[in-house]
Order: structure tokens, then sequence, then C-alpha cells
């Protein structure tokens, strides 16, 4: 049996730790340059680390700054070279986060899928004057949503949101904003709403 920690294993996880840290940062910022950009800063990261913890682990490496560029072009002697490695790396994260973002440009946009509509809970959807505000919904559960607006909203401002398509009206309050992205929470009877439930857990539009 091999041991569960070693210095080969613990810089792998400390890699793969760092990347999923940065995927959940760059959740609210899929946009393909971005992906891209952090499909190669994780296989820098990756690459980075590993063979660090290769130069420490592998008594083959002068431990001298010049065994730990080693670790990380030539490699050692009767192996492909770590660049070898990397550059294939690279081009296998790249060639996933490309194929990965036309797959996903065929899913429909949550603002196609429905149509979602703002405006104060002191005004009627079906008022001419009604200041209804069109919005992109970034994700819905049965707690609250968050979205993006052109419109500033000021936080305990008591909205409705809308789903005309759905035949929804939801109830709840603005709990904070940055930039264009806003978070509201549904008050417990909205968010009990059965056809809120049906919407979420079959379809799970914007989980």
């Amino acid at each position: 049996h091999q041991p569960l920690l070693t210095v080969e294993i613990l810089p792998r996880d400390a890699a793969l730790a760092l990347i999923t840290g940065l995927g959940f940062w760059l959740r609210g910022k899929v946009r393909l340059p971005g992906m891209l950009a952090g499909a190669l800063a994780g296989s820098l990261i990756f690459f980075v680390i590993t063979n660090t913890g290769s130069w420490l682990g592998e008594p083959a490496y002068a431990k001298t700054f010049g065994g730990w560029l080693q670790a990380l072009t030539t490699g050692l002697p009767g192996y492909p070279s770590t660049w070898w490695f990397y550059r294939h790396t690279v081009i296998s994260d790249v060639v996933f986060t490309l194929l990965f973002t036309v797959c996903m440009s065929f899913r429909p946009h949550p603002a196609e899928e429905s149509k979602a509509l703002l405006h104060r809970a002191n005004s009627h959807s079906d008022d001419s004057d009604t200041d209804t505000t069109p919005i992109e919904i970034i994700n819905l559960s049965l707690a609250g949503v968050k979205f993006r607006t052109d419109r500033a909203l000021t936080p305990g401002s008591h909205m409705i949101l809308e789903l005309p398509n759905h035949a929804l009206r939801l109830d709840g309050t603005i709990v904070r904003g940055c930039g264009k992205e806003t978070a509201m929470v549904f008050d417990p009877s909205a968010s009990a709403d059965p056809g809120l439930t049906r919407l979420l857990e079959p379809q799970r539009l914007w989980a």
C-alpha cells in the first residue's frame, strides 16, 4: 500500500485545491476570455507545483536553483522533458475549454428560457406606467435570486420578481448589489410557491 500523504502526492493535492478555488472564483465570470485565462492558469499552477514537488522528492535532482529549473524544463535524462508534458497539458486544457464553451452556447440562455421582470411591490404589472425592469437571471433557488440589471436597486427595497412564462410572481427584498449584479431573497411565503419548486427541481433552469 502506498502512503496517503507523500512528497509526490501532497503537491498534486495542493495544485488541485488551488485550481478548484480558481474555478469557484470564475463561476460568475463565464466568458470565453476568462475561461481561457483560467485554463492556462490552471495548467501553469499544476505544472509548477507538481514539478517543484518532484524536485524536492527526487534524489536525482540537485537541491539548487539549477536543479529546480531542470525539474521545470528538461527533467531527468531518459524521460520526455517536463516541457513536453506541459505543452500537451496546455493544449488539452484549451481544447476542452473551447469544446465546453461551444457546447454551452447551444444551451438556451436563461433570459430566453423565461422573460424575467422586476418591479416594486406597490405597483401592478398590468398598469401602463409600471416601473418594470427586465433582468437577466444568473441563479434562481427557493431562497432567492441573483440577477443582472442596468438599474441600481436599493438594499431593503421590497420588489416582485415575475416569470411570465411560468406564471410566477415572487415577493422579495433586495439584500445587496455589486455593480450590475444584485441579490434578492424571497419572502418565506414566496419561496413556498409550488410553481417555483416545479420550475427548479425538474428543469433546473438556473441551478
